[in-house]
């Protein structure tokens, strides 16, 4: 099973070539083996001695670096988690990831009946709002109707009041006038003369 899918334009990845430690030794003891030769030929004041100890110490670098490699080659496998270990953390990752989302949604969805209720409670506080404005606006309607019928009650009577007082005024003049006449006279027949 590799680790990488293949690229989508069907070429093989790149591979990063390792370079073999033992190959690694083999040119530094090649090297220190050249410049020994070349100070040896150039007459360079260096001393053959000093030569040697410069191509064993790059002989002993290459082998220090091969004998790490292979130990980091070796612990590598036994260090890093075989696949069913990666397989199962992946699952448990996913499945956490599921528990969060459906936690989420939960409480999403709690939320949006929280909401619900209180929009319907909202919405039935504007209805019985809306209710009582009407009521009030038909009490002062029937306030304005009631109103004028008591105004046009109390015209009437006023004028008819009114009516009823001009004609007992008049009916008490046209009484005294009548009354009056006969009254003179009898009071001059009686009375001396």
């Amino acid at each position: 099973m590799s680790e990488h899918p293949p690229p989508a334009n069907g070429r093989q990845p790149h591979r990063r070539r390792q370079v073999s430690p033992t190959a690694v030794a083999i040119a530094a003891t090649v090297l220190g083996l050249l410049a020994n030769l070349a100070t040896s030929t150039i007459s360079l004041d260096v001393s053959p001695a000093t030569m040697w100890l410069i191509t064993l110490g790059l002989l002993a670098i290459g082998i220090v670096i091969t004998w790490r490699v292979r130990v980091r080659e070796h612990r590598a496998p036994t260090s890093a988690p075989d696949q069913g270990e990666l397989l199962q953390l992946r699952v448990q990752r996913v499945s956490d990831a599921f528990d969060h989302a459906n936690n989420a949604f939960a409480d999403a969805t709690t939320l949006m009946e929280e909401l619900r209720q209180e929009l319907a409670t909202q919405e039935a506080a504007h209805r019985q709002l809306v209710a009582e404005a009407e009521h009030q606006r038909t009490l002062i309607n029937m306030d304005r109707a009631e109103a004028e019928a008591v105004q046009a009650i109390i015209l009437s009577h006023t004028q008819t009041d009114a009516r009823r007082q001009r004609v007992r005024e008049w009916s008490f003049f046209g009484a005294g006038l009548l009354l009056a006449v006969p009254i003179n006279i009898l009071s001059d027949l009686i009375g001396p003369k």
